[in-house]
């Protein structure tokens, strides 16, 4: 690979399945990969070069900055953009961990910093292989020893990480330079980690919850179209962190008032807790969409195999998923509701059309 430009690599891969793809998470890097069984050997040796001679060129590094450089410019001028740039870092008290760092950090970045960098993360040990799919499992075993039986594969130890701190009772607004009529207003209470999984599952649902009553009062009492986007979000990184969050896109002017709508709602739910109609209404749908995501080679992949190794509690969930939601309560929501939905911890943020940008 290293010795191939992407042109002459794509003419080796001509007529074949196999497909990669690489990605950064949270606690890892991901070289992902597909391909049909008569191609795995193939996939297996184009992983191989990639990881242990990627090939870094400074010509692509260029090319890729000045990419970058405008997906930046687009983001400054956009208002959805402010939430990478502005509001995800908002929501972890500035931790340079989320959300997209600020252009001038990015472009200070040269190509042989990068390429040393590269150098120093190639895997000697600690490296995890999943595989999903149909296949025979003695003829993965052999390849998968052809090519990476040299590498030591012990168990990751796991990191402890810098703290995050959710911005309870702060607001931030921000003035977008753009000529688009419309505003983006989100309301978020903090909330937990992901490792307790049956109370991440409730989270869901009480998100699900959520979203329905305030689309229902939005649209009756305002006469407004406006579809709002509610769900939860634990760390499985970050030690005690998550939020649960609604973001709306509104008209100019409106912000303030469908705010305190939003918070008059959670605090409604924070009170009364939830019925056992909307209950039904939030877990139904939610039963069958994991019906339907189980039997997919993701979901075995990205949420129980990946990171495995590191998280083996990973490979209990799907034994408890489906009963565990049936099961869900009205007191369990509202226990939840009680504990979380509590508007003197909320952080609001508003990204409108204007001038300047602020934190109060």
């Amino acid at each position: 690979s290293g010795r191939l430009t992407k042109s002459q690599l794509s003419a080796v891969l001509a007529g074949s399945s196999v497909g990669l793809r690489f990605s950064i998470g949270k606690s890892s890097f991901v070289w992902s990969g597909s391909g049909l069984k008569k191609d795995f050997d193939q996939l297996l040796q184009l992983l191989y070069t990639l990881i242990f001679d990627p090939g870094l060129r400074e010509n692509v590094f260029d090319s890729v900055m000045t990419g970058v450089e405008q997906m930046y410019r687009k983001n400054e001028r956009d208002i959805d953009g402010a939430i990478s740039l502005q509001i995800k870092p908002f929501l972890a008290s500035g931790n340079p961990h989320f959300g997209l760092p600020p252009w001038k950090t990015v472009s200070s970045i040269s190509y042989n910093q990068l390429s040393t960098w590269v150098q120093s993360i190639v895997p000697a040990e600690g490296m995890e292989i999943s595989v999903v799919g149909d296949f025979d499992k003695e003829e993965i075993v052999n390849g998968v020893k052809k090519y990476f039986s040299t590498i030591n594969l012990v168990k990751d130890t796991v990191i402890d990480p810098t703290s995050v701190t959710f911005p309870q009772g702060k607001n931030i607004v921000s003035e977008i330079k753009t000529s688009i009529d419309k505003s983006i207003i989100m309301v978020a209470w903090p909330t937990d980690d992901f490792w307790d999984i049956n109370r991440t599952r409730r989270l869901h649902i009480l998100a699900s919850v959520f979203e329905d009553r305030i689309m229902k009062v939005i649209r009756e009492k305002w006469g407004a179209t406006y579809s709002p986007d509610v769900y939860s979000s634990n760390s499985r990184v970050y030690k005690g962190y998550g939020f649960l969050a609604t973001k709306m896109v509104v008209k100019p002017g409106e912000e303030e008032k469908i705010t305190e709508e939003i918070l008059s709602l959670a605090d409604e739910l924070h009170l009364r807790g939830v019925t056992e109609e909307e209950l039904t209404r939030a877990k139904e749908p939610m039963i069958t969409s994991i019906s339907d995501t189980i039997k997919r080679n993701s979901y075995w992949l990205h949420s129980v195999l990946s990171g495995s190794s590191r998280y083996p509690d990973q490979l209990q969930w799907p034994q408890s998923i489906m009963s565990d939601y049936s099961a869900i309560t009205t007191e369990e929501i509202n226990i939840l509701a009680k504990k979380y939905m509590v508007n003197a911890k909320a952080a609001t943020a508003t990204v409108k059309p204007g001038k300047h940008e602020g934190v109060e």
